[in-house]
């Protein structure tokens, strides 16, 4: 069982680091988009696939060591280990556990952080896209018989119009 424990602190120090990894990652990520900056996304993209890889084959260990020790969870062997009155050890797990949690929460942040500036500059370039075609909202858009828009706010503002 020892040799187990060892392991699983092993594994669980090599997940943190891991986690920290990809917060690094999500955080350049974000200063990549907000330079708009296309091939330093590209290649954080990258990084961040490789390093989620990693972290699911951590993960795919440590299911198979906490098998082993027969606790389907992390808080499930924090317990076991208070239970058998090993506090030093289940201290240890508890703030692997705790500080696994946190990270996650980081990430899950930042990742969302990233999301909103990728939509709010889709929602742009789709404006701009309108205002460059002139494009209006199509269904409030009625045509005479001549096949022109009733409407001038649909008329492109930022080409003249004998171009």
């Amino acid at each position: 069982m020892e040799e187990l424990l060892s392991t699983l602190q092993s594994l669980l120090s090599r997940h943190i680091g891991l986690h920290r990894q990809l917060l690094d990652l999500v955080r350049l990520e974000n200063e990549a988009i907000v330079q708009m900056n296309l091939k330093d996304i590209q290649e954080i993209t990258f990084s961040k696939e490789a390093v989620i890889n990693a972290i699911q084959n951590c993960e795919e260990q440590r299911k198979v060591v906490c098998g082993l020790l027969e606790v389907p969870a992390l808080d499930n062997l924090i317990l076991k280990l208070q239970d058998l009155g090993n506090s030093v050890l289940s201290e240890q797990f508890r703030t692997a556990y705790n500080t696994l949690r946190l990270l996650i929460e980081h990430i899950s942040d930042q990742n969302d952080q990233n999301k909103g500036l990728v939509e709010h500059s889709l929602t742009q370039i789709q404006s701009m896209k309108k205002n460059i075609l002139g494009v209006s909202d199509a269904q409030n858009t009625t045509y005479t018989a001549h096949g022109q828009s009733h409407f001038e706010a649909s008329r492109p503002r930022l080409i003249e119009q004998e171009a």
